[in-house]
């Protein structure tokens, strides 16, 4: 049997928030400050933002408010599949909550935007779970995955980052992810993108 080491607050909260800034940086999001430091009721923070234009199509708004629901969501996600990692799979539940615990500020700011697409509530749960969806579906790849965990560490190390060390931390992860991953024919790629056996 696999022995499990624990899993601390503070560590969550480096994985929440390694979540919230890989997510933010996929979608397009300028992020400014990842920080697992912060006392009181917010233990950590992702500062982002997204340039929004001044009147936003229809097709712009819905784009914008999936990615904005999308980052808000990632803090949980990352949080759950690290949590999940380190214990028995058994133990998961069926239908995971949207949001872990602690996590209100993300609920409140995703369901304000989604509340710009669907008026009811039931139509804004079941829109929220389909984000979510997708999020877990962009943190199981291994390159994404790989710069989650090297983000935690970073922030376990120096608990505060810039958006430019948090981005930089992000590219080298999945940079050095991808050389490592096998391609198509099962050989490893070097760095030069040539195969190898």
């Amino acid at each position: 049997m696999r022995r499990l080491r624990p899993y601390g607050e503070l560590e969550r909260r480096a994985y929440h928030e390694a979540g919230h800034a890989l997510v933010a940086l996929a979608e397009g999001f300028r992020v400014k400050r990842v920080t697992i430091s912060r006392r009181g009721r917010l233990g950590g923070a992702c500062e982002s933002g997204l340039a929004l234009p001044s009147r936003a199509s229809r097709r712009s708004l819905r784009r914008i408010v999936g990615a904005t629901a999308a980052v808000a969501l990632a803090g949980s996600a990352a949080q759950a599949r690290e949590a999940l990692a380190r214990g028995s799979r058994s133990r998961a539940p069926a239908s995971p909550p949207l949001f872990s615990a602690g996590s209100e500020d993300d609920e409140q700011i995703a369901t304000r935007f989604a509340r710009r697409l669907h008026a009811g509530a039931a139509a804004r749960r079941a829109y929220l779970r389909r984000v979510r969806a997708h999020v877990e579906l962009v943190l199981a790849e291994p390159a994404a995955w790989a710069a989650v965990r090297r983000l935690a560490r970073a922030l376990l190390r120096a608990r505060t980052l810039t958006g430019a060390e948090a981005s930089r931390t992000a590219r080298r992860a999945i940079a050095h992810a991808l050389r490592r991953a096998p391609d198509v024919s099962g050989a490893r790629r070097d760095t030069r993108g040539a195969s190898r056996s």
